[in-house]
């Protein structure tokens, strides 16, 4: 459209939606950041100081790991060095389960402090009749303010949680437990840290749409956010990790216990990455034996003192197989991937609930 079209356009008295639209968005844009610019510099400053302090806490590792390179403990573990430093890494474990936990807190506090005051706030002081009679639409209000809300939580949950994943590898490369597959870990990856917070902003405003009182809804959203959260890390992850799982009688778990495993393989057990699930046996005709039978043959191993390698060649002998069940590290983004999609697709489904219910307000 040429510039005199667009004149007469705008002169007819009838513009077209897109030129109508696109100022209404910037004014929308506008009303969003004034009215919430205490949240966002709030929560500026607590990306700032969650950032500052993954960067201090992670010198002393990364100054750890350079050493553990350098004495080529990479390819060689059995350096005499590399024992020594293994063991300083597993001391430095705390300060960075620490900032985990308080990742993991993050959506939390996006769904009490943001999410939940966003409306009931408004329902509360009744400014929302006036707020709700001006030009633009409460579906519109509402789709603005979670959209920069939510890209603004969105980007600190991206940055922070690659932060944390940069602390986290040297721990994970040394095999000291900061596994990408543990579920305190994958709830904060750049992508699941990211998605969560735009729930925890949905969920909220959801919530606030109910409760009508800030407090309340504040609470409220404590409680499920929280426990959204906390549901997750103690069932969700090791439910979802464990749907179609490889399975595989080369892998030798130290121990090789039967039951739940639960963690990354250790170098030389598996594929290098690995998450192992679970390990159970089996007899000469492939039925799995009883747990009486596998504490029998497992004492048997123990009674010879044998390695994880020469115990799966005793169990051969006497017609047994050691089975362990396990994701490759090459199905971890599929996971997070699957993970993200349902988290941005509930935050979705709750964000068109809350808006139904705004356009029902009397």
């Amino acid at each position: 459209m040429t510039v005199a079209e667009s004149t007469a356009a705008v002169g007819s008295g009838f513009p077209s939606t897109a030129i109508r639209d696109v100022p209404e968005w910037r004014r929308l844009a506008k009303v969003v950041r004034l009215q919430h610019r205490g949240a966002f510099l709030g929560m500026l400053a607590l990306y700032i100081v969650c950032a500052v302090a993954i960067l201090v806490g992670e010198g002393p590792a990364r100054s750890m790991f350079a050493t553990y390179v350098a004495d080529h403990c990479l390819t060689d573990r059995i350096q005499a060095a590399c024992p020594t430093i293994s063991n300083n890494f597993s001391n430095m474990t705390d300060p960075i389960s620490a900032m985990l936990f308080v990742l993991q807190v993050l959506p939390v506090i996006v769904g009490v402090f943001l999410g939940a005051p966003l409306v009931a706030r408004e329902l509360e002081s009744g400014t929302y009749r006036f707020a709700f009679s001006q030009a633009t639409s409460r579906t519109r209000y509402l789709v603005a303010a979670i959209t920069m809300l939510g890209a603004f939580v969105a980007v600190g949950g991206v940055v922070l949680g690659l932060l944390i994943a940069g602390w986290a590898h040297p721990f994970e490369v040394v095999d000291v437990g900061e596994a990408i597959w543990l579920p305190g870990n994958f709830v904060t990856s750049w992508w699941l840290l990211a998605a969560w917070s735009v729930l925890g902003l949905a969920v909220g405003a959801f919530i606030g749409t109910i409760m009508r009182k800030t407090v309340s809804a504040m609470a409220t959203a404590l409680v499920v956010v929280g426990g959204l959260v906390a549901a997750a890390i103690a069932v969700g992850v090791r439910e979802l990790v464990s749907i179609a799982p490889r399975v595989s009688k080369t892998i030798t778990p130290q121990g090789l216990n039967v039951g739940a495993i639960g963690r990354q393989a250790y170098t030389g057990e598996g594929p290098r990455g690995a998450w192992l699930i679970r390990a159970w046996m089996t007899g000469p005709h492939g039925r799995a034996l009883s747990p009486k039978q596998s504490t029998r043959m497992l004492a048997l191993l123990s009674a010879n003192k044998t390695s994880s390698g020469s115990a799966l060649h005793l169990l051969a002998l006497h017609h047994v197989s050691y089975w362990v069940s396990y994701q490759p590290a090459s199905r971890f983004p599929l996971f997070q991937g699957i993970a993200g999609a349902f988290l941005v697709l509930f935050a979705v489904v709750a964000t068109v609930i809350t808006a139904r219910r705004l356009r029902h307000l009397a």
